[in-house]
This record gives C-alpha cells, structure tokens and sequence, in this order.
C-alpha cells in the first residue's frame, strides 16, 4: 500500500511540475485543461482492454528458421501473463530451454493513448539488448502489426528493419512471428505459438 501512495504521490508532483511549467508560457491551457489531458492519457481504455485476453498460463511452442530455406528448429516454453501497473502493461515471464540450455525471458506489452499505438519491449538472458516495436490492431485480421529495428550481431548490421505480428486465433490461442524485412518472401524468422494451458 505505501508503494501505491508513493507512486501515485510521484505521479502527482510530475503533473505538478509539468503544469507549473506550461502555465508559465502565455496561452498555455489551464491548469484544469492540463489535468483533464493528463488523466486521458493516464487512463487504460479500450485499446487496453483488447490485451486482456493475453493473461493467464500458457503454453509456447517456440520455432525459429535460421536457414529460410531448412525446416525451423523447435524449443518449448512456459509462460506467465499478468496486468501491472494498474492494467497499463501485461507483463510476460516466459521460461524454458533454448539450445539445450535454460532460457528466460520477459515481454511487456501496452498501448501508448497518446501516440494511438501498441508498444512491446522483450528482453532474455541470451543476449545484453532489448527488443522494442509499435503498432497498430487491424480488427478485420486479428492481428497487431508492429514495426521495430534489430541489430544483427552475427553479421555485424545494425537497425535491421524488422517486423513482428500478433495473431489472435481465439481467447486460447495466439501466434506471435518474428519477419526480417531483408529476406524478402522468406521474411519469417521466427513464430511463438501460445496455448492456454487448461
């Protein structure tokens, strides 16, 4: 509980400031125009609620091509979806084995009322960087198409533009695929296939 004042008292002095400085510039809005802004883009809405069937157990069947044009290697996970922050992100703690070897990894999830976007980041322990996307839903293919770039540290390329799509199958299942923009046809890298566990 003292965390939850803490954070919110946090949060209070940050619109303070942020008020304080904008009342200062001729023609800036209120001081209640800038709280009412505030509270919109501080408040989960729907966009956010579409992330709510994502919760829960599941189980990942893990399939990655190397070689665009052999059969994909396949590795088996776990995973954990919980909303934190007050349902703003999904945080995804995912665990298994990579290459006979244990695997971790964490995901979030969100959707930015500002920038009118979905927002992931996806960090493990097989590499020191960070993976970031945005993008948006299409409710006619039940998917989430994000764009992001990647640094490809085999051949030494940086900011490879790189695409990665959410498919929702249904409440129980989704499909989460890795495309490399630069492979052309052959774009897919990778897919996370997940399955409520019952």
């Amino acid at each position: 509980m003292e965390s939850r004042h803490t954070l919110i008292g946090f949060a209070l002095l940050v619109l303070t400031v942020l008020v304080s400085g904008a009342l200062a510039q001729e023609g800036a809005p209120s001081q209640e125009e800038m709280e009412a802004k505030w509270e919109k883009y501080a408040t989960p809405g729907e966009s956010h609620q579409l992330l709510d069937q994502f919760t829960g157990q599941w189980d990942l069947v893990m399939r990655w091509w190397m070689d665009p044009s052999a059969p994909p290697s396949e590795e088996k996970a776990t995973a954990d979806v919980q909303w934190i922050l007050g349902d703003r992100f999904l945080r995804e703690d995912v665990s298994g084995t990579m290459m006979g070897q244990p695997f971790q990894g964490f995901h979030t999830i969100g959707y930015d009322n500002f920038k009118e976007k979905y927002l992931f980041s996806w960090i493990d322990n097989t590499s020191t960087g960070m993976t970031t996307g945005e993008g948006t839903y299409d409710p006619a293919k039940k998917e989430i198409t994000y764009t992001g770039v990647m640094d490809d540290y085999m051949t030494g390329e940086r900011n490879k533009p790189i695409r990665y799509v959410t498919r929702i199958v249904d409440r129980d299942k989704r499909v989460f695929e890795f495309h490399d923009q630069s492979r052309g046809e052959q774009s897919k890298m990778g897919e996370i296939i997940y399955t409520r566990r019952k």
